[in-house]
C-alpha cells in the first residue's frame, strides 16, 4: 500500500502567505498646476509660463524596519522638459540601540541647515535658485544614542551630485533649458583678439 501524502500544512502555509497583509504605507502625494507672471524679462527664459509639479512622500512600515521614498517631478509643457529629484530613498531598521539605514538619506548634522540653504553636506533640489528642499547623500548611515548624546557615522564610496538644474552637452556645447542656469562663456579675449571657446566632455 503506497504511503499517504498530506498536503494540508503546505496549503495552510501558502494560504497564510497569500492572505498576509502587506506592510502599511504612509503616503503623502500632492499635485499642483502653477502659472507665473514676470516682473522683468531676463536674457534667457523658458517658453513655459505654466508648470505641473508632482511630489510624493511614502513610508512603508515592516515589523522592525521601514522604507522611505521622497521624490519630486516638475513638467514644463511648452519646453517639453522635466525636472526630477529624489530627495530620499533608503531602507531603515533598528537593532537594539543602533539605527541603521542604507540608501539616499538627508544627514541631519545641523538643525539649522534646512533654513540656511548652505549646501554644506546635503544638496538642494534646485528646481529654482530659491528652492530650499534638500537632497540626501547616498551611503550607509549609523546612529546611536548613549545617554543624552547621539553619535552618527556615514560611509559612502559614491557621490551623487545635485540633480538640478539640468545641464546637457550638445555638439560640444553646454546647454540648458533652465533659465536659472548661468552658462559658461562662449568666447574669450587673448592678446586683444576675441576667440571662441569649445567644450569637449
Amino acid at each position: 500500500m503506497p504511503p499517504r501524502i498530506h498536503h494540508a500544512p503546505a496549503m495552510a502555509a501558502l494560504a497564510a502567505a497569500v492572505l498576509a497583509p502587506a506592510p502599511a504605507p504612509r503616503a503623502e502625494t500632492s499635485m499642483s498646476y502653477q502659472t507665473f507672471r514676470r516682473l522683468n524679462e531676463p536674457r534667457r527664459m523658458v517658453k513655459s509660463q505654466d508648470r505641473l509639479r508632482l511630489h510624493t512622500d511614502r513610508t512603508y512600515f515592516f515589523d522592525t524596519s521601514s522604507a522611505v521614498t521622497d521624490a519630486s517631478f516638475e513638467l514644463y509643457p511648452d519646453d517639453r522638459s522635466v525636472n526630477w529629484s529624489v530627495g530620499e530613498a533608503y531602507y531603515f531598521f533598528t537593532h537594539y540601540d543602533l539605527d541603521f539605514s542604507a540608501g539616499r538619506k538627508i544627514l541631519e548634522w545641523n538643525p539649522n541647515e534646512k533654513f540656511w540653504g548652505g549646501d554644506v553636506l546635503n544638496s538642494r533640489r534646485n528646481f529654482t535658485l530659491l528652492d530650499l528642499k534638500r537632497e540626501g547623500l547616498l551611503g550607509l548611515h549609523l546612529s546611536s544614542w548613549v545617554g543624552r548624546l547621539r553619535y552618527d557615522a556615514f560611509f559612502s564610496y559614491l557621490h551623487v551630485p545635485t540633480m538640478n538644474p539640468r545641464i546637457d552637452v550638445e555638439d560640444g556645447s553646454v546647454v540648458s533649458r533652465n533659465e536659472w542656469v548661468a552658462l559658461p562663456p562662449t568666447r574669450t579675449t587673448i592678446n586683444g583678439i576675441s576667440r571662441p571657446i569649445r567644450y569637449e566632455l
